[in-house]
């Protein structure tokens, strides 16, 4: 039970470092694209787009940092890796910006990167995980694909032409995340009502038996 015990736990811990990262643009950065059309909009899109998506990877890298090494400090480095590698599930969720593609009713890009993403992930798993000591490979390919998977809609849109990533100061970011507090702080009490039991039980250092049949 202890291999996917931590599985569980440091994906969990994953989460909380993706709803950190998601913050409040799903909601209020979709409207600055509605309606609007490429590339007849490119340079306002763009200017939307480089925003949230520096945003994110700023609140990424900030609390991937802070999270892995909380984990290393209380839980050890191999606990601290699995998270490391579970973290590129929500890199590859911010650099998809399906909110982007929703907002311009264009998700043909978003769902071919998804498809390409979770079915190599899964055929990786299914033919390289099979025992317990294979436990890191999981998160890895799942990882792997979820960065597949975000790349490939951003990579169709900038060899178009159409979007451009543009330099953000730091002052618009702050900017943008202080207009967003009460959208992201109602998301994150979501988050933590849905996973929250998860995370006590790996704090507290209850049974891995615990938190594998809880999980």
């Amino acid at each position: 039970a202890d291999p996917f015990a931590d599985l569980v736990f440091t994906e969990a811990v994953s989460m909380v470092a993706l709803t950190i990262a998601l913050y409040s643009f799903d909601v209020d950065a979709l409207k600055r694209v509605v309606n609007k059309t490429l590339p007849t909009d490119s340079i306002s899109i763009s200017i939307s787009f480089s925003e949230v998506l520096f945003s994110r990877l700023m609140l990424l890298l900030l609390a991937g940092l802070v999270l892995t090494s909380g984990v290393a400090v209380f839980f050890g480095a191999e606990m601290a890796t699995l998270l490391a590698l579970w973290m590129m599930v929500p890199a590859g969720v911010c650099l998809q910006s399906a909110w982007m593609f929703q907002g311009l009713e264009r998700n043909i890009p978003v769902a071919i990167g998804s498809l390409v993403g979770k079915f190599s992930s899964a055929l990786c798993v299914v033919v390289f995980v099979s025992k317990p000591a294979d436990v890191s490979y999981g998160p890895m390919f799942l990882g792997l694909g979820s960065l597949v998977a975000g790349i490939v809609p951003m990579a169709y849109l900038i060899s178009t032409r159409h979007l451009r990533i543009r330099r953000v100061p730091l002052g618009r970011i702050i900017e943008l995340l202080r207009g967003g507090k009460f959208i992201f702080l109602g998301n994150f009490s979501v988050m933590m009502y849905r996973d929250i039991n998860v995370l006590v039980i790996g704090v507290l250092g209850l049974s891995p038996v615990a938190v594998s049949s809880y999980a």
